[in-house]
C-alpha cells in the first residue's frame, strides 16, 4: 500500500509516518484468521439472532462446548530471534496426545472439563453424564458444533438443551479461544517423554483455569463482538 501511495499517487511520505497514521486510525497490522469458504452467511445471522434472544433469559445458563488434542510434542511458536539467526526447538518424535472434552460459560467464567484417550459418543456421552451431574437443577444450553457424536440419536441429555453452530463456524465458539491460551500458557516448547507426563500438565493446565474464573471471563469475551 505505501508503494502504490508513492508511485502511483506520486506523494511523498515516509513508510514511518505511513505506518504511524494507519495506527492513528485504528488499522493494526496482524495475520488475517482462515475463513471458511463454505460458510453460510444467513445461517450465520440466524444464529447470531437466536443467541440473542436465549441471553435475554435470565433463567437460561448458555454453555459452549468442545473437544481439543493436545501433543506431546507441541508446535512451536513465534519468538523474537536476532536477525539472521535460526532457532530450533527440540522434539521426541512419540505420537503422544490426549484429548480434552469440556464446556465453558462465558458469562461466569465456568468450565466443565474431561480428558480423554480419544473422542467418540460413548466418551461424550461420559462427558454429559458429567456435565448435566455438575449442573442438577438449573436450565442449561450447550452449544455445540456438528460433530458426528455430538448429534447422535441414543445420547441421554438428562436436562441439557443442545443447540448447533452453523457449520464451519467456531469463531462463534468462545471454548476454542481458551483452547488456544491452555496450549500457548502450558503447552509452548514443553516437551514430554510418557502419557502419564501429558495428562498431568493437561490436568495442572486445566485445574489453574478452574481457580481463575476472571481470566476465563476476559479470554473468552472476545467472541461476543459476533454478536
Amino acid at each position: 500500500m505505501h508503494g502504490y501511495i508513492s508511485k502511483e499517487l506520486a506523494l511523498k511520505i515516509s513508510y514511518s509516518t505511513f505506518a504511524h497514521n494507519l495506527k492513528k486510525w485504528d488499522f493494526r497490522y496482524n495475520v488475517p484468521r482462515p475463513c471458511p469458504l463454505e460458510q453460510d452467511d444467513e445461517l450465520r445471522k440466524a444464529f447470531r439472532e437466536d443467541l440473542k434472544e436465549l441471553y435475554k433469559k435470565d433463567d437460561l445458563e448458555i454453555w459452549f462446548g468442545d473437544e481439543t488434542g493436545i501433543l506431546g510434542d507441541p508446535r512451536p511458536r513465534r519468538r523474537w530471534m536476532k536477525k539472521g539467526k535460526r532457532g530450533t526447538v527440540p522434539y521426541l518424535g512419540k505420537h503422544i496426545r490426549s484429548n480434552v472434552v469440556g464446556a465453558v460459560n462465558p458469562q461466569k467464567g465456568e468450565l466443565c472439563t474431561l480428558i480423554v484417550s480419544q473422542m467418540d459418543t460413548d466418551m461424550f456421552q461420559v462427558f454429559l453424564d458429567e456435565f448435566a451431574k455438575e449442573n442438577k437443577g438449573r436450565q442449561v444450553m450447550l452449544i455445540l458444533d456438528n460433530a458426528t457424536w455430538h448429534k447422535v440419536k441414543k445420547l441421554n441429555w438428562h436436562h441439557i438443551q443442545a443447540k448447533y453452530l452453523p457449520p464451519y463456524s467456531p469463531d462463534f465458539n468462545p471454548l476454542e479461544i481458551l483452547w488456544l491460551e491452555v496450549k500457548a500458557e502450558f503447552f509452548t516448547d514443553w516437551i514430554v517423554k510418557e502419557q502419564e507426563q501429558l495428562e498431568n500438565r493437561i490436568e495442572e493446565a486445566l485445574k489453574y483455569f478452574f481457580k481463575n474464573k476472571y481470566e476465563v471471563k476476559s479470554i473468552c469475551s472476545t467472541y461476543e463482538k459476533y454478536y
